[in-house]
C-alpha cells in the first residue's frame, strides 16, 4: 500500500497534536511468513532414512533410490504474520498545517519543543526514585493483552505517551508504537536562533499482528 506525497500528516500523542506534511510517498509494509508443513517432523530417524536412500542409488546406479520426504510435506502452511510498519518522512514548520483554523505562526523555541516530545517517545525514562534505573517505553503486558481497555470500557487506561495515533490525509492509524525517531533540523534560524522548520523520520509499527479487520478500520 503506498500514500500519496503531500498528505497532511497528524501524530497525535497524550492528547497532543503535531502536524506536517509528507515529503515523499509511503509504503506500508504487510508480511505474513510460511513453513512447510512437515518442517517440524524432521528428526534423526528421518535422517537415517534419507542416508539409506541415498546410499542405496550409489550403489545400485540410480536403479534404487528412496527417502523420507513426499512432496505433500513441503506444503506451506501460516507460520505468523508480522505487525504493519511503516516509516514517514514528515515536514515540520513554523507555520503548521491547520484544516479547522487556518495556517498558525508559532515560535521556532514551541517548534522545537513539540518536536523534542515527539522524538522522546520511543526513548526510556530515567526513574525519579531510583538514579540510573531505565523505565523501558512501549506497552506494558496489561496494555499489550489489552486489560486496560476492559477495565476501563474500552477505552485506554494510563495516559502515558505509550501508544500514538496517526492521521494521513484521511485514513487513520491508531495505537501506534513509535519505533524510532530521526530530526533533521534546518540550517536557517528566525531571531531567536531556533530553526524554522525540520524534517523527522518516524518509524512506526502497529502493537499486533497485522489483520483483515485492522486494515479495514483503516
Amino acid at each position: 500500500m503506498i500514500l500519496a506525497k503531500g498528505s497532511t500528516v497528524t501524530i497525535n500523542s497524550q492528547g497532543v497534536d503535531i502536524q506536517g506534511a509528507l515529503s515523499e510517498d509511503v509504503t506500508i509494509a504487510l508480511k505474513s511468513n510460511f513453513r512447510a508443513l512437515a518442517a517440524d517432523f524432521q528428526n534423526e530417524l528421518t535422517q537415517v532414512v534419507d542416508i539409506l536412500g541415498a546410499t542405496a542409488k550409489s550403489l545400485t546406479g540410480g536403479g534404487v533410490g528412496f527417502s523420507s520426504q513426499f512432496k505433500q510435506m513441503t506444503t506451506q502452511v501460516w507460520d505468523k504474520t508480522d505487525p504493519a510498519r511503516f516509516n514517514i518522512n514528515v515536514d515540520f514548520h513554523r507555520t503548521p498545517l491547520n484544516k479547522n483554523t487556518g495556517p498558525q505562526n508559532v515560535s521556532g523555541k514551541n517548534l522545537m519543543n513539540i518536536i523534542k516530545t515527539f522524538c522522546a517517545i520511543p526513548l526510556p525514562a530515567e526513574s525519579k526514585d531510583i538514579p540510573g534505573m531505565l523505565i523501558p517505553p512501549g506497552p506494558s503486558p496489561i496494555e499489550g493483552i489489552g486489560l486496560d481497555r476492559m477495565v476501563n470500557g474500552g477505552e485506554q487506561g494510563a495516559k502515558t505517551d505509550t501508544y500514538v495515533n496517526v492521521t494521513i490525509g484521511n485514513i487513520n492509524f491508531n495505537r501506534l508504537l513509535l519505533e524510532s525517531a530521526e530530526p533533521t533540523f534546518s540550517k536557517y534560524t528566525d531571531d531567536s536562533n531556533y530553526p524554522i522548520n525540520c524534517r523527522v523520520a518516524f518509524t512506526f509499527v502497529s502493537m499486533w499482528a497485522a489483520t483483515k479487520k485492522m486494515i479495514q478500520d483503516w
